[in-house]
């Protein structure tokens, strides 16, 4: 099986994630997430949090 990122589209092979070099049957690949997408991903998440609680903040006053 394949391991695509969802981002990127780079795959994961014993080298680690490198660009895809072939057109793999949709059933061969499983989707996630680099390392490098994967840490803007949660990167993003903790922004969009840390603003919706300081608005909730804002708001309690």
């Amino acid at each position: 099986m394949i391991v695509q990122c969802c981002v990127c589209k780079q795959v994961r092979n014993e080298k680690g994630w490198v660009p895809p070099d072939r057109q793999a049957s949709v059933k061969d690949i499983s989707h996630g997430y680099c390392p490098e997408c994967a840490q803007r991903a949660f990167e993003a998440i903790r922004r969009y949090h840390a603003l919706k609680n300081a608005a909730k903040s804002v708001a309690a006053l």
